[in-house]
């Protein structure tokens, strides 16, 4: 007997969160198990890791809960500002910087300048910290230096001192 490509995708769905056996997705979805076997084979659970941490980030965040009960309203009522801003704010920055990286790599596609390149680059350095995936990899450059292209695409360098001065 077929499935539907909808069962399909919720019996994937659950199994990616590496929380079921087969006998279990057997059992939840209504199949046999030699149907999950057959869906699932060859199949890595990929996404066992994040279930494991938004469960430690519950646990946390129930046991900060509990303290935030024990606050006056007022201070209740502060400290939810103030996170719903922050979330706000980082939900904001990361939308907009994938928005940015996916313009930077269609323009890397292009046949782009090498002064282009180097903005891109740092561009999506700096996309990359702030979205919390890499930290800089580079050492740290004690001088600043401009780049500059004319015309005829020729690059200059130019030295300008410390960078922190």
């Amino acid at each position: 007997m077929a499935i539907s490509d909808t069962k399909k995708e919720k019996i994937l769905a659950d199994f990616h969160t590496g929380a079921f056996s087969q006998r279990e997705l057997s059992k939840k979805h209504g199949v046999g198990v030699a149907t999950i076997s057959r869906l699932t084979k060859g199949l890595i659970a990929q996404n066992g890791t994040l279930v494991e941490h938004m469960v430690q980030t519950s646990i946390q965040a129930h046991e900060q809960m509990e303290h935030f009960g024990t606050l006056k309203t007022e201070h209740q009522q502060s400290v939810s500002k103030v996170v719903d801003d922050k979330v706000k704010h980082l939900e904001f920055i990361n939308r907009i910087t994938l928005k940015n990286l996916q313009v930077m790599a269609k323009k890397i596609d292009e046949n782009t300048t090498i002064a282009e390149h180097k903005m891109i680059s740092e561009a999506t350095d700096k996309s990359a910290v702030t979205l919390g995936v890499a930290d800089r990899f580079a050492p740290k450059i004690d001088t600043a230096i401009q780049v500059n292209t004319n015309d005829d695409k020729e690059v200059t360098f130019k030295r300008l001192g410390n960078a922190n001065d």
